[in-house]
């Protein structure tokens, strides 16, 4: 379920933005626009905590999900 490009442990906006290039705004943007899958661990909490499942970027980045299984 994991692959090479984003590890096998989900990942914060900011570990997205890095590893992208994608600005961490433009990542939130992309979360709230419900592009990009995320979950909100932060339950109960004011302000959301996303995580971002590696396959879900590989999803959003259209990598083959054969490819991001290996």
């Amino acid at each position: 379920m994991a692959n090479e490009r984003f590890g096998t442990k989900p990942l914060s906006p900011p570990e997205v933005a890095r590893q992208t290039g994608i600005s961490e705004l433009r990542v939130r943007k992309l979360i709230e626009a419900g592009r990009l899958k995320a979950t909100d661990v932060g339950v109960g909490s004011k302000n959301p905590r996303w995580k971002i499942m590696p396959e879900h970027l590989a999803e959003f980045f259209g990598v083959d999900r054969e490819v991001a299984r290996a």
